[in-house]
């Protein structure tokens, strides 16, 4: 905007911040972002977690919102952080039950089965209420699958062999 009555010219600038990148190097989440912080887990800020760094202590998702000197702020994507290790699919190899543990945080999940072409094998599994489910997986023949198990946190895949 310029003001030739007044000889002077109102600029304005804008510093855009770029989105932070979370990496975990051992135990400690960092920003790539070199400003101040505010982490989040499970969406809700953590108290007096405003470095640059942050060392979590419990499985979920983290999140950093960075904020420039011109105030403005950039939110980071999700980290699921140890959601994989508290996830067990047993045994592995298995023949006519394999047992689904899911950690005790998560509230919700649908598991089933495809099979080497991509198939789906296995009908899917509801949450029940119960963080452990007995898959009958009589009916599959001996092979390779591949169970797919969908939480409100994550999606994953885990390979298990099914013995004849």
């Amino acid at each position: 905007m310029r003001h030739w009555r007044h000889g002077f010219t109102t600029v304005k600038v804008e510093n855009p911040l770029p989105t932070p990148q979370i990496i975990l190097t051992n135990d400690t989440l960092f920003s790539t972002n070199n400003t101040l912080s505010q982490w989040f887990y499970n969406g809700k800020p953590i108290d007096n977690a405003t470095q640059p760094f942050f060392r979590p202590i419990n499985q979920g998702i983290y999140t950093v919102q960075s904020e420039n000197v011109c105030g403005n702020t950039a939110l980071s994507n999700d980290y699921a952080f140890g959601i994989e290790g508290g996830l067990f699919l047993y045994p592995n190899p298995g023949r006519y039950f394999i047992t689904l543990r899911i950690p005790n945080y998560l509230t919700w999940y649908s598991v089933d089965a495809i099979d080497q072409l991509g198939r789906q094998v296995l009908a899917p599994i509801e949450y029940d209420g119960s963080n452990e489910v007995l898959i009958d997986v009589r009916n599959l023949e001996g092979g390779v699958y591949w169970f797919r198990i969908d939480t409100e946190l994550i999606l994953l895949y885990r390979k298990v062999v099914i013995l004849d």
